[in-house]
This record gives C-alpha cells, structure tokens and sequence, in this order.
C-alpha cells in the first residue's frame, strides 16, 4: 500500500475517533451570548449643589452680596434623592427618564432686596429629564456611562422673587428646560442587580424673564441601586 493512502487512512480514522468521542460526550458545549436587553428601575440619593448664596444672579447672592441676608438654610445645596426608569437596547445604549428630589432653600432678608421686602422666603423645586444612555465595559462587570439628554427644572417660591427684568417684575415660579450632562461607573454584581456612582450636570436660568426668577446650576452627585429585568 502507499505511503499516499497510508496517510489518508489515518487521517480519516483520527476523524472518525474525533466524531465519536464527541458523540459519546454528548455534543460540544454551548455558550449562550449574554443578555443586555431589558427595562430597568434604579434609585439614586446624595448630595445636590445648587449655589443659591454663591450665585450673585440669584435673590440670595444678591441679599448677600448687599450685607442684606440674615441666615440661610440649605444655600448651597443639600440631601437628594431620585429614580430613574429605561429601557437598554444592547450592550453599548439605553434610553431612560427620570426625577430628582432638589433640597428647599430658606432665606431672611433684613432689608429690600431689588424690591424684596424683608421677610423669610423658601423655594422648593425638583427636576425631571429624558436622556439617551451610552455605556462601555471597562472590565469584567464594570462599565463607565455618559448620558446626553434635557432636563425640566422646576422652582416654587412661598411668594413672588424678584425677576431678571429690568425695570424688576416678581414671579413666585420659576420653570425651565436645560440640557443635561452626566457620567459615571456602574457594575453589575448579578445580571440583573447593578450599583452606580455619577455626576449630573444641569445649567442654571438666567434668562430676563417678566415671569420667572433666577435659578442657580445644578451639580448632582450621587449612587444609586439598580435592578433590570432581562429580556
């Protein structure tokens, strides 16, 4: 026999050995690609920066700046809190909306105050938004995000602040829609719990408005716990 058919005897019989023990095996392993689809629910709570007091713009920093503030609480920010609902298409983006809790400031002034009388005033506000999501694995079940979206900010005072009109106008609300800037790291401990730490970015209003008073920036620095049902 040759050494030509030699070889191709063998090569077949090490194919044959090669299917059954396979057979015997029961098939090669399969690996199911991982699941990133799914709606998701997070909450969030830490700390808000909104510079009432160091915003010369604003009725505070005004009070202040002209020795007119008697005391102040929650100036330059406080505690918040939030959640956050979306939906991740794959592994790299997601769509979500969501709300922040933004702490009350209270103020006294002692004297008028671009037509301010002197008394205590408190403005609550919040914030709701809709953004897109951008993710990218970094390592293991870690990924760093961006989110790209606009923000609605609300502001409700116990009485009418002064506006950036001039001649002055005074509106006891002050409502807006502002870009939206975020990012931060997430990692997920099981395929569906996950934690995150970020920071959210939403401009102030300044605009000369009859209607709305001026409202400082909005620094939110924050974790959050989150669960999402895979598809």
């Amino acid at each position: 026999m040759s050494v030509k058919k030699l070889v191709t005897l063998a090569t077949l019989s090490m194919a044959s050995v090669g299917v059954t023990s396979a057979a015997l095996a029961g098939g090669p392993d399969y690996v199911p690609a991982p699941s990133y689809a799914g709606v998701y629910l997070e909450g969030n709570l830490g700390y808000a920066y909104r510079p009432w007091r160091k915003d010369a713009t604003t009725v505070v920093g005004l009070a202040k700046q002209a020795g007119l503030l008697g005391s102040s609480s929650r100036g330059n920010g406080g505690f918040t809190f939030g959640a956050d609902l979306g939906y991740q298409f794959n592994q790299y983006f997601a769509v979500e909306g969501g709300w922040f809790y933004l702490p009350k400031v209270k103020f006294t002034t002692t004297g008028v105050v671009n037509g301010l009388a002197a008394g205590t005033y408190t403005v609550k506000s919040g914030m709701a938004y809709a953004a897109l999501k951008g993710m990218a694995p970094v390592y293991e079940n870690t990924y760093v995000f961006g989110k790209l979206g606009v923000a609605y900010t609300y502001n409700r005072a116990n009485a009418g602040l002064p506006t950036n009109k001039i001649p002055a106008t005074f509106g006891s609300r002050s409502r807006f829609w502002n870009p939206l800037f975020a990012a931060g790291v997430q990692y997920y401990f099981t395929p569906n719990w996950s934690v995150n730490a970020q920071y959210t970015f939403v401009p102030g209003y300044r605009n000369a408005s009859s209607k709305r008073f001026v409202a400082p920036v909005t620094h939110l620095f924050t974790v959050g716990l989150g669960y999402k049902f895979l598809m």
